[in-house]
Order: C-alpha cells, then structure tokens, then sequence
C-alpha cells in the first residue's frame, strides 16, 4: 500500500512538473524555446505560438534563451536575455560580415492583454547593451514588425546600437493586440546584442473612464442634495 501511494504521488509530482510552464535558469523568467500560453504576470497575461533562432540562414532553435517578465505600475516589460552559462552566449552574435550572413530572433504570435478595466496604447522597444564593429551603424535593431491594434496594423518602434534610446508606437487603446517581435543582427559587420527589451503600456478602457467621471459627477449631486436638506 505504501508503494502504490508513493508511486501515485510520484506520478502526481510529475504531472505538475510537466503540466507547468518550463522556467528558465534566471529567477522569474522563462524560456523561450517552446510556445508558451496562460502566462500570468501580476494582471496582465502573454502567451506565444513559436520562436526561431536563425543564424545565417539556419534555424538552430531557441534553445538556451529567456524572457524575463517584470510589471511597475501600468507597464509590462519583457526583457530577452540567453541563460547564465548558456552555449549560446549572447542574445545574438553575428560573426559573419559576409553577404548573406546575420542573425534573426523571430516570436510569432505574442499575445498580451491588459488588466480588466485597462487598454493598452503605446509599445516601446529598447537594446540594453551591445557592441559593433568601428565605423558600422545600424546593425543590430529591435522592431515589432506587426503590432495589431483591433485588426488593424500599426507602426512598429524600432532601435538599433547606433541610438539605442527607447523607441515608442503609440496607438488607439485595445484590451487584447499581437505582435511578432524581430530581434536582429545586420549583415554588414559583426555585433553582438546581450539584451533586448519590449515594454506595453495600459491605461484605463474609455468605458471605465467614462463610468468613472460619471460616478463621481453623481457623488457630487448627491452632496449638493444632502447640504440643501440640511
């Protein structure tokens, strides 16, 4: 009886470990190898359909890379690094300055929808640390090729280590968008990237706003009524 239970709660153990997202190496992040969904952090969720790897023109995977999901007031932030110790070192090294060389960091389908009551408006893209080759310019850039706002395509932000200054998109509200982030390496000279950072920004839905106003307005009757009966 005793080893069925500890066979059966063994088995119980197993389930969760497999049934729960795969957490990479970094506390709080997870690993980007493998599409991942119902990701919870704090009130906002995220989820992805498939990341690819491709280093001059071969897809090696995404094997030994991270995302690292953080939330400060009304802003997600998802910054992508590779693993403490990882093969692969940076997030993106280009070696070869040849023709058709480069590499391309490609996550499909993200999906991130903002807290109940909330709308996201403005998408930001940012290179923490990074080095080119003297003289080169723009190699290494950052882009949301395709942020859908309710359908509709909107400009992605786009920086690179020649500026690396936060770059912003500010679109109309939407509870729910997707994008297909494109973190890259360019042709021309070799560069590394060692991080790279997309932030969503929400604020309250035009509807929460408009019911908000609308109960303070009535607030404020209902005192102008209480201090004439008085």
């Amino acid at each position: 009886m005793r080893a069925l239970m500890k066979w059966v709660g063994i088995t119980a153990v197993l389930a969760a470990a497999l049934a729960a997202p795969a957490r990479a190496q970094t506390a709080g992040a997870y690993s980007i190898a493998s599409p991942l969904s119902g990701i919870s952090v704090g009130a906002w969720s995220l989820s992805f359909s498939t990341c690819t790897l491709v280093v001059n023109g071969t897809n090696i995977g995404c094997s030994g890379l991270e995302v690292i999901p953080t939330v400060s007031g009304s802003t997600l932030s998802l910054v992508f690094v590779s693993y403490s110790g990882s093969t692969i070192g940076n997030l993106l090294t280009n070696t070869n300055s040849g023709s058709g060389s480069g590499v391309d960091l490609t996550l499909s389908g993200l999906s991130v929808t903002a807290p109940t009551g909330m709308a996201i408006f403005e998408a930001s893209t940012y290179i923490g640390t990074g080095s080119t080759t003297t003289g080169a310019t723009s190699l290494v850039s950052v882009s949301e090729s395709s942020v859908t706002d309710n359908g509709n395509s909107v400009p992605g932000p786009s920086t690179n280590l020649s500026s690396q200054t936060l770059q912003t998109a500010v679109f109309a509200p939407y509870k729910t968008i997707g994008s297909s982030p494109d973190i890259r390496d360019g042709i021309t000279a070799s560069s590394t990237m060692t991080s790279a950072k997309l932030t969503f920004v929400a604020a309250p839905e035009p509807v929460s706003s408009s019911l908000l106003a609308v109960g303070v307005a009535g607030l404020g009757l209902a005192r102008r009524k209480l201090r004439r009966r008085v």
